[in-house]
């Protein structure tokens, strides 16, 4: 093919290409004629940005930006390797181009372009500097969470508990928690806007509950306190984080241990900022079925909890069912046939953790044909009969069935089916 039979930006990338190959063959320095032929492929626009492009509250879809010519990420290559003989934006122009390389010859591209003493290292900046709040902020919840540990026991001395080679005791108590599968946000949230009292109470409360000796908590977390060298003190965390082959459960009897004043503060976890500390209090608070609380059930059940997600709501709702004593078969009765979508998922809840509530059946095969989709179980969303609308998990907003996103908050979506 002749080069005049080139379109002019395939002619410019020939032209730097033989310029380049030349310069390589000859070892020397480009004359100023070859740098006018470079200088034409620097003018040379960009392809467009690829992007990700939201199309639903829940869907993005990647948005592929223009094609690289053929032959430029060669030039950009040879560039490099005469930055400091090029015009100063030439840098610049190449290391843009990079980015819209395969990876193995982007990353040839840096390489030369950092011999030559350009600074490539911002190609990671925004991730790397996400990478170091993200891990600046765990380390601070480490910290705190570390210091409430430590005042389960004040008084205890630093030999009491001992176990430091497994931080049996810690560990057990993390696990009790379900802090390793509890996400970051929720972990951050109990330290950013729950108080430090809430969270001393609530894990003063889930050591009685699971029999954990709460004097070797505290000193296997002051041990930890004391590491001053980050990597170490994680790793050490690493070890204490990880589930046990048991998992943990509440020491029979839950309730005849627990003060109330304890019961009392899992209960108040239940409106806790974090879901951490919710979840993890409710998984007590579901074993106090049959027993004295210090609360009416029915008067909670009552109470007013559309401010919170539904999940939230529905689950202080369970814990009230469970824990009204001879009045709970009326009340979960009333419950899944509440006009209430949240009344209705609370008691779905509850019969999902303690079965025997329902003992024929009949109500979960009810709110397995609830109208609502977002009130049945997963695996009834396509049961018949169909469902008739949803309704928002934020403001209850009812919609209908083909509305992916809710019309009445920002953040509602249509359960997945």
């Amino acid at each position: 093919m002749e080069l005049s039979e080139l379109d002019d930006t395939a002619q410019s990338i020939a032209r730097a290409l033989c310029v380049l190959t030349d310069a390589h063959t000859d070892a020397a320095p480009l004359s100023g004629a070859q740098i006018d032929a470079l200088r034409a492929v620097l003018a040379l626009p960009l392809p467009q940005e690829s992007e990700m492009v939201k199309r639903g509250r829940r869907r993005w879809e990647m948005v592929r930006g223009g094609r690289l010519t053929p032959g430029l990420e060669h030039v950009a290559l040879g560039m490099a390797e005469h930055l400091g003989e090029l015009p100063d934006d030439a840098g610049e122009y190449v290391f843009a181009l990079a980015g819209h390389t395969p990876g193995y010859v982007a990353e040839r591209i840096y390489a030369a372009l950092a011999r030559a003493g350009f600074d490539t290292s911002r190609r990671w900046g925004n991730m790397a500097a996400q990478l170091r709040d993200w891990a600046s902020g765990a380390r601070d919840d480490r910290a705190a969470l570390l210091s409430d540990l430590v005042s389960l026991d004040d008084a205890c001395p630093d030999s009491v508990g001992g176990d430091f080679w497994s931080l049996t005791a810690l560990g057990n108590l993390l696990a009790a928690t379900m802090y390793s599968d509890s996400s970051v946000n929720e972990i951050d949230r109990a330290f950013a806007h729950d108080s430090a009292e809430e969270r001393r109470a609530w894990l003063d409360a889930m050591a009685d509950a699971y029999g954990i000796d709460k004097a070797a908590v505290a000193a296997q977390a002051r041990h930890l306190q004391k590491i001053t060298m980050p990597d170490a003190r994680l790793d050490e965390w690493l070890v204490a984080g990880t589930p046990p082959l048991v998992k943990p459960s509440p020491v029979p009897g839950v309730g005849q241990i627990l003060t109330d004043a304890q019961q009392t503060a899992l209960l108040a976890c239940l409106e806790a900022d974090s879901s951490w500390m919710a979840w993890s209090a409710a998984n007590v608070l579901i074993n106090l079925e049959g027993g004295r609380v210090p609360w009416d059930g029915q008067e909670l059940f009552g109470r007013d909890m559309t401010h919170w997600p539904r999940d939230r709501a529905a689950l202080f709702h369970a814990i009230a069912l469970v824990s009204s004593g001879d009045r709970r078969p009326s009340l979960l009765a009333r419950a899944a046939s509440s006009e209430s979508a949240d009344h209705r998922v609370a008691a779905r809840m509850l019969i999902s953790a303690v079965p025997r509530l329902d003992p024929n059946g009949s109500i979960v095969e009810a709110l397995r044909r609830d109208a609502d989709l977002s009130v049945r179980p997963k695996d009834a969303q396509q049961a018949t009969p169909a469902p008739t609308h949803w309704s928002c998990n934020y403001c209850r907003t009812v919609q209908a069935l083909d509305t992916e996103d809710c019309a009445g908050c920002d953040d509602g979506v249509r359960p997945r089916s």
